[in-house]
């Protein structure tokens, strides 16, 4: 559970020996519970049992056995970066020992059906502090729960000041409430997100009033990204792209005070075209781009990526903009035009 290993690059995952395996399948399901709504100390026994798999997991970088523990999207960006670390010839990690470890457990009254939890998780490695903000799903009262996303703060990070209230539980906002009680619906927000991320690959910015206060994961990485499309632009490349919110549900918890911390995921598609006469390089370290393109000279490389995201969400009648405080990153597919030819790489 090494917060750092979640900052737009590889990511967490689960593997080991056949018994571990089936210990860990049982407290992901009957240790958490055996009935609709889930406990706090429930729930932290399953962090708990997550973080010992994913330990186990960076030993072999194994996938299948990875996917066991998780689900949508948070499956599809740590198979994703562990194609990655394949590619570059990784076949086996050590994880950073960790200390001072710090779990904070959300769990919202649970309803029939889809049945979530949220976790703030800070550690100590190599003697900085790192947190994320991870969300547990489970499809019903006898299913294993699987860790769904997982946004990293940008440093040491501050548990979000959700209310709990009696029984030690939080209070799950819906479509409707949201309207009620926020300034912005999970929606709205998830959507201003995408179009602030696809301006900033297109070189352009927001018009008008920005939903979002400045930060790492707004203002600076528009500025960045917006910076690479002109260095690009320099050279005769081109740059464009997408974004839209991904179709994955979404958590909303109510904060002290009002307003709510959302938790969402976005798409992005971005394609990169080399000048006339020129190429896109790919050293044999596999950088500047993904390690997910091979070494060589392209016409154009397009990358899809996947975003989970945190923000706080101000209540009804603020002033006060939108803080986005975690977010993690990774490219899950990549099409890439060779210099001569028109296949994918």
């Amino acid at each position: 559970m090494d917060p750092a290993r979640r900052r737009r690059g590889p990511a967490l995952a689960l593997i080991g020996a056949i018994i571990v395996l089936a210990i860990v399948a049982v407290m992901l399901t009957s240790g958490a519970a055996p009935h609709s709504r889930v406990t706090p100390a429930a729930a932290l026994q399953v962090v708990r049992a997550y973080d010992r798999a994913e330990t186990l997991a960076t030993l072999q970088l194994s996938i299948p056995a990875q996917d066991a523990v998780e689900t949508a999207p948070e499956s599809i960006i740590d198979d994703a970066a562990f194609a990655a670390l394949h590619a570059q010839g990784q076949r086996r990690s050590a994880p950073q020992p960790q200390s001072d470890v710090h779990i904070q457990i959300y769990v919202p009254v649970q309803h029939r059906g889809v049945e979530s939890f949220a976790a703030y998780v800070s550690s100590r490695v190599q003697g900085r502090r790192g947190a994320i903000l991870m969300v547990f799903r489970r499809d019903g009262p006898h299913r294993v729960w699987r860790q769904s996303l997982s946004p990293a703060f940008p440093g040491a990070g501050t548990a979000p000041p959700v209310a709990i209230g009696p029984g030690g539980y939080a209070r799950r906002l819906d479509g409707a409430a949201q309207a009620r009680a926020l300034r912005l619906s999970a929606a709205t927000v998830a959507a201003d997100y995408a179009g602030l991320l696809e301006l900033a690959v297109r070189g352009d910015r927001l018009q008008g009033g920005d939903p979002f206060a400045p930060g790492a994961f707004t203002s600076r990485l528009a500025a960045s990204d917006r910076q690479t499309v002109q260095q690009l632009a320099a050279t005769g490349a081109t740059a464009g792209g997408t974004a839209l919110p991904a179709p994955y549900p979404e958590l909303t918890l109510g904060l002290r005070g009002g307003g709510a911390l959302v938790l969402f995921t976005v798409a992005a598609r971005q394609a990169f075209t080399a000048p006339p006469g020129g190429s896109l390089q790919q050293a044999a370290s596999r950088s500047p781009w993904t390690p997910l393109v091979a070494p060589g000279s392209y016409r154009s490389i397009a990358t899809t990526s996947l975003m989970t995201v945190a923000a706080l969400v101000p209540p009804a009648g603020s002033s006060r903009r939108v803080d986005v405080i975690a977010e993690t990153a990774s490219v899950i597919a990549v099409k890439a035009v060779p210099l001569g030819a028109a296949t994918i790489a």
